[in-house]
């Protein structure tokens, strides 16, 4: 290969619903992010120095480096395509500019490489400089590319000299050329990613997008010999980092598959950054997984399930998560406040009534009614289940709501006797006394704190029913 004649920075845009965002952001508006969030650093950086101006300062690598010490990878991602003169943002910042560019040249510059000096991200060293890397990318031409695919006749793919529409047309190409054995395009990106090569995934991604953008897209590129894109295989689950798996979402080219993501991650990630980064792409933490019919969060409280605690956090910090909703249907309708209950997490328990949007009372048929009549049946019924529960939810303002014959909810307040009638637990209509003394303890000795507190965490009745 040629050394690259290109000038180094990039001149396609990057990450279409962050453009719009990023626009929206310069003129005053505010649309709600679909990706990745938005880097307001990057935008006020643009914003005061000029699109031309930070361009070709950003071609120098001694800027390159700088940025890359304060800049955390999604700004740089944000930085980089709010350059490119066909994005939103270089547009909307071209007609606002009022400041004469010989002054735009004595200040943006220092605001470019000091203002941001004292926000040092160690962990983003040299990753904007690596964009621009010719030797990294000359190396991967010669290791995955000429000695992978030089047999197949076509023009190959030059990460170096062509722009990253070309680079992936060429890929294109050469699956299309034997789809039955080739897979070019994943192949690439999947091993820019295994070997963590910022420059090759970068080029792969922005020309994905603009081949997305452009109606020339291969779909079947995005996918494996057996039909699985990268969110349905376990590589972006299981060995990227957040930042990684933000780089490849930003794009917007991958498709989910029949599952939801978010599932997905819970039951392959070793942590919560593929779960992250997929809920600030915007997927759906209300969608289901599609064998067993559970929510994320739910699954997230299972005992196969890594890191579990740290996943339910993530998800639970959404503002997109209900912690209220049903999982599963028919007699394997939940709860996640059910959940906890039945499988004794008094832990678990206590963090979900923290919860500002928990529902204390929320209903659920196939569980005897409220949180608290499943806590009820379970110390009546097994003799290992201690008081604890009972206490802790009378203590938030938990009531005793079951089920009438006629299937409406009826709330028993804290009346044992009613309940036991009313529910139609055959395991229940004999009881060892003992038990009911120290259950109806409980009741009074979390109805007393309850007071204590003054703050009662009753929320509201919600009446929502799993039938």
């Amino acid at each position: 290969m040629q050394p690259s004649s290109r000038a180094s920075g990039p001149s396609s845009s990057f990450i279409p619903e962050r453009q719009s965002q990023t626009a929206a952001t310069a003129s005053g508006t505010n649309t709600p992010p679909r990706t990745v969030t938005a880097g307001a650093r990057a935008v006020s950086l643009v914003a005061s120095t000029g699109p031309a101006n930070l361009q070709m300062a950003l071609s120098q690598g001694a800027v390159a480096r700088c940025l890359s010490q304060v800049l955390p990878s999604q700004d740089l991602l944000n930085l980089h395509q709010s350059l490119a003169p066909d994005s939103q943002a270089h547009k909307v910042l071209g007609r606002q500019a009022s400041v004469p560019d010989a002054h735009l040249q004595q200040a943006g510059l220092k605001l470019a490489v000091d203002g941001l000096s004292r926000q040092q991200t160690p962990e983003d060293q040299q990753r904007l400089y690596r964009l621009f890397d010719t030797q990294q990318l000359e190396a991967f031409f010669d290791q995955e590319i000429a000695a992978g695919y030089a047999h197949c006749g076509l023009p190959l793919p030059d990460p170096v000299n062509d722009d990253p529409l070309t680079f992936v047309s060429k890929c294109q190409a050469i699956d299309k050329s034997d789809p039955a054995s080739l897979r070019c395009t994943f192949s690439l990106l999947e091993r820019a990613l295994e070997t963590a090569n910022v420059p090759v995934a970068f080029t792969l991604l922005k020309g994905l997008q603009c081949a997305l953008h452009q109606g020339c897209l291969e779909r079947s590129s995005l996918e494996d010999l057996q039909g699985r894109t990268l969110l349905e295989g376990t590589l972006f689950y299981e060995k990227l980092s957040l930042d990684w798996c933000r780089l490849v979402l930003a794009a917007g080219v991958l498709d989910a598959g029949p599952d939801t993501p978010l599932c997905r991650a819970v039951f392959l990630s070793r942590d919560s950054a593929a779960l992250e980064a997929l809920l600030e792409a915007g997927a759906d933490p209300a969608v289901p997984d599609h064998i067993m019919g559970a929510l994320p969060q739910l699954l997230c409280i299972q005992g196969f399930c890594a890191a579990g605690r740290q996943k339910l956090e993530a998800l639970l910090r959404h503002p997109r998560v209900d912690p209220n909703q049903i999982s599963g249907s028919g007699p394997y309708a939940t709860t996640l406040l059910h959940q906890a209950v039945s499988s004794g997490r008094s832990e678990l328990v206590s963090r979900l009534l923290q919860h500002k949007a928990i529902d204390v009372d929320v209903f659920c048929a196939a569980c005897w009614g409220s949180p608290l009549a499943a806590a009820v049946v379970s110390f009546l019924i097994s003799h290992n289940s201690p008081t604890t529960l009972v206490h802790v939810l009378v203590q938030h303002g938990a009531r005793l709501i079951t089920q009438s014959p006629q299937g409406e909810p009826v709330d028993c307040g804290h009346d044992i006797a009613l309940f036991r009638q009313l529910s139609g637990n055959p395991a229940l209509k004999t009881v060892d006394p003992g038990r009911m003394q120290q259950l109806q303890a409980a009741i009074d000795q979390g109805r007393q704190a309850g007071r204590q507190k003054d703050a009662p965490r009753g929320g509201q009745k919600t009446g929502r029913s799993a039938h």
